[in-house]
């Protein structure tokens, strides 16, 4: 890594580092960017060459995106034997998803205090969820494309199908759901060792642990003796 690209770094982790603290500190909508420009050491001109409003300091950097190229791998998948088509989604987007994660950990100059603005903004959230909309967006519009994708290549192999009670738009609405459920579970739930960052570990537990409960939940009718 050569020196300017370093210098960028460090400048870019020292207004997170700033930011997020004076968030959980204070109230965030009490937090100035005059303040958080102070507290980093840089101009605002510096902040928004890094970032595009205080909210993007706030929550970091929107979910990983996918080309069309991806889509259309989605749509025209033959699912192997042996396999479903949720288990193949789950492979493409969440590998796609751990590669992402596996970038943002090799370029980190400062892997500690990577996790530790992780952890921040998990708390951030919790406090102020509103703050999560701008990302929540992103990730819906993602959804929906991947729930159309889904659609077409269920229409295309009908023996995809697992659900054939419902529609191809209602079944793949609950494929994605589970799926991007399941990633951003695994996301967020503390692992051994602690880590920031998404792995395939932590995707295949998470996979079995919501397995293990949706069998659970489903053995029997919810609404069965409720009085």
């Amino acid at each position: 890594m050569g020196l300017r690209e370093r210098k960028r770094l460090e400048t870019y982790l020292r207004i997170e580092d700033k930011a997020t603290q004076l968030f959980l500190e204070r109230n965030y909508d009490d937090v100035t960017l005059e303040e958080i420009c102070e507290a980093a050491m840089v101009s605002r001109r510096t902040f928004f060459n890094y970032f595009q409003s205080k909210e993007h300091v706030a929550v970091g950097s929107t979910p990983v995106s996918f080309g069309d190229h991806d889509y259309d791998k989605i749509e025209n998948i033959k699912v192997p034997e042996g396999s479903s088509l949720i288990h193949e989604l789950m492979r493409i987007v969440g590998a796609a998803r751990v590669a992402h994660a596996r970038d943002i950990e090799q370029n980190s100059i400062n892997p500690q205090m990577t996790d530790e603005l992780s952890q921040r903004r998990i708390e951030l959230l919790r406090r102020h969820p509103a703050l999560g909309l701008s990302k929540l967006s992103a990730f819906e519009k993602t959804r929906n494309r991947l729930a159309v994708a889904v659609t077409k290549n269920l229409e295309k192999y009908p023996e995809h199908r697992m659900l054939p009670h419902r529609s191809t738009a209602q079944e793949a609405r609950l494929v994605v759901t589970s799926s991007t459920m399941t990633l951003w579970a695994a996301s967020i739930l503390p692992t051994q060792p602690i880590s920031a960052y998404l792995t395939e570990e932590s995707v295949d537990n998470t996979a079995s642990d919501f397995a293990a409960i949706y069998t659970a939940m489903s053995e029997k009718s919810l609404f069965t003796n409720a009085d």
